[in-house]
């Protein structure tokens, strides 16, 4: 069940689905969806060969790692990124993961290139102290900040009733990003969890873990018979959803080198749609 109680604009609504993708729908492999990548995947590569290496990979959306296009106030630099961008085909749309206190002077430096360089929306990890300007800047500046979970450890927002209870009463505009793996890692169904967000599911980290001989969890390639991910069921919720937002593949291992395993999870991604547009 979703705690939504309020909606969106019409124009963030749209803006949301793009008509990119609407055009796509019928002949991409991903169907309904928008599929993409988290840059972090590529933190080995810099910018240029981080954006060929998703073009090869037959990708078109992207959600951007700071390390690659790091925040800026240099309308040279924005413009330089866009064009890098526009280059390559690939739409930017997700930021993060981005860290937020109550110091409004930094807030407003990343929602301004936010603006700069239409990000839709920012992955954050915000601190408990700074929602009330956050309320604030979300509806000034029209961009939607979603809570990214890290997993055990991350005692703020680990578990998804810890990041509903930080955003209860806050701007619609404040939700959550969703990363599968660390959801797994915190032992917690990721299907459970974004049906308890509904409308208010932003941004999704699409990634798996396994169980390691020791009984941790550890990441895997999604599509490996051991993870603990039900990829199907996973993408069937959120079309049952309308999610409309970044799907972004994130792979954490082989680092140097992560590009044949990341076409493995894709392939797995574009077999779980099969199964799902089939039924």
């Amino acid at each position: 069940m979703s705690f939504l109680t309020q909606s969106l604009t019409r124009r963030e609504l749209i803006a949301g689905l793009g008509v990119s993708a609407l055009a796509l729908h019928h002949r991409s492999p991903y169907g309904p969806f928008k599929m993409g990548v988290q840059s972090y995947s590529l933190r080995h590569f810099g910018l240029e060969e981080a954006l060929d290496l998703t073009s090869q990979m037959g990708l078109q959306y992207w959600e951007a790692f700071p390390d690659h296009l790091p925040i800026t106030e240099d309308p040279k630099q924005i413009a330089l990124y866009k064009q890098k961008l526009s280059d390559h085909k690939i739409r930017l749309m997700a930021y993060g993961v981005v860290s937020f206190s109550n110091n409004e002077q930094d807030a407003r430096r990343t929602f301004n290139f936010a603006k700069a360089m239409n990000i839709p929306v920012l992955s954050s990890y915000p601190s408990p102290d700074s929602f009330d300007l956050l309320d604030r800047l979300t509806a000034e500046y029209k961009i939607l900040l979603a809570i990214h979970n890290h997993g055990p450890g991350d005692n703020l927002y680990d578990l998804p009733e810890k990041t509903i209870k930080a955003i209860q009463g806050h701007s619609v505009r404040i939700g959550e990003c969703l990363d599968t793996g660390h959801m797994l890692r915190s032992d917690r169904d990721p299907v459970e969890a974004a049906a308890m967000f509904g409308k208010r599911l932003y941004d999704v980290h699409l990634k798996a873990v396994k169980l390691a001989p020791d009984g941790s969890r550890v990441f895997t390639e999604i599509g490996d018979p051991n993870s603990l991910l039900n990829t199907v069921a996973f993408l069937r919720l959120l079309r049952k959803l309308h999610y409309n937002r970044l799907i972004a593949l994130e792979y954490e291992i082989h680092e140097e080198n992560p590009v044949p395993y990341m076409k493995e999870c894709l392939d797995a991604v574009q077999k779980a749609i099969s199964t799902i547009m089939a039924g």
